[in-house]
């Protein structure tokens, strides 16, 4: 039926009150199938003005802040979950050692400013060691930090040496850091036992000789601290929330910014920033912001190595100190 006959229908059922005002009804009726062709026009240009709208796009950012917001409370709690198998060590956290490090070095406009192995915490230096497998270094690393094994074979050999009196003129804290807090809390620990004139400050002088008392003493005096990081996956978010603070700031005042911190998270092969951080597991990745690409082992390769620490744990637990022993008799689990 077209529009003409369907008008002249419904005028024949019209009283003849009524037949007067028909065309003011059906003189439109042509017009509403060009109507609705108009208003899916209208309405797919009214979408794409409010996708790109300052607003739509303020509510994207807003989304993606809360992912990161969610990624970096997942972090932390998973972080302080590991830290708490360890109290006897200090914890640290991602953002006081990068507010620290700033609030110290004003002048430092990024990580080559800052110098190799050291960093300024509280206006003195520390040493940060990464206690990493090689394949977790080689994906990324905190700029400046060093690997466990040349801890071990460098730093603490010339430690040893060092007078009681020369103890006081070296770096006051050691921070170990891994993923998210335990493989750094075992070495922490480690650290504090199998070296108490050195890192701990509760040693008793009768596990020493007499000759050995008064220089224990005084090396006790040193307090080189032994810190466990909250991991790398909250240095990344910690790292990220500080750009974007930093950006904001750039925005609003139009001057540059000296505590951008762009450059702390670099490839160790070419010294070069970069956004990709090992995550160690796939249960992990939701603990990294989204702006990162996470980099994961293998299963055969992320269960093998979960093996080697359970068993570690295992072997610790009689200690409960991640003793030595344990990774000469579980090698698999070394940081290498």
């Amino acid at each position: 039926m077209t529009t003409h006959h369907f008008a002249a229908h419904v005028t024949s059922t019209l009283s003849p009150a009524c037949h007067q005002q028909r065309f003011d009804l059906f003189r439109h009726v042509p017009l509403l199938a060009n109507c609705h062709t108009g208003i899916i026009g209208c309405v797919s240009s009214y979408e794409r003005v409010i996708i790109n709208s300052p607003i739509v796009n303020q509510r994207a950012m807003s989304e993606q802040e809360r992912s990161a917001n969610t990624a970096t409370a997942t972090a932390a709690a998973t972080s302080q979950k590991y830290h708490k198998m360890f109290p006897d060590v200090e914890s640290l956290s991602s953002e006081k050692l990068l507010h620290d490090t700033f609030s110290t070095s004003t002048e430092s406009s990024c990580a080559d400013d800052i110098k190799a192995s050291k960093w300024i915490i509280d206006g003195k230096n520390a040493v940060l060691v990464d206690v990493r497998s090689r394949p977790e270094r080689n994906t990324s690393m905190i700029s400046g930090a060093i690997s466990l094994d040349e801890f071990k074979t460098n730093v603490i050999p010339q430690l040893m040496e060092l007078s009681p009196d020369d103890v006081l003129s070296q770096p006051n804290t050691i921070v170990f850091y891994c993923t998210i807090g335990y493989r750094s809390g075992v070495e922490a620990r480690k650290m504090q036992n199998e070296y108490p004139f050195l890192f701990h400050q509760e040693c008793k002088a009768e596990h020493y000789g007499k000759s050995e008392t008064h220089n224990l003493k005084k090396k006790q005096q040193s307090k080189i601290q032994v810190r466990n990081l909250d991991g790398i996956l909250n240095f990344a978010n910690a790292l990220e929330a500080s750009e974007t603070q930093a950006r904001m700031n750039v925005a609003s005042t139009n001057e540059p910014n000296k505590h951008i911190t762009k450059g702390l998270l670099i490839n160790p092969n070419t010294n070069q920033p970069t956004n990709r951080v090992h995550v160690y597991g796939p249960s992990w990745k939701h603990c990294l912001s989204e702006s990162y690409d996470p980099v994961v082992f293998s299963n055969m390769e992320f269960g093998w190595r979960g093996l080697g620490v359970l068993l570690q744990r295992i072997s610790c637990i009689g200690c409960s100190c991640g003793c030595e022993q344990a990774c000469r008799r579980y090698p698999w689990s070394k940081s290498d």
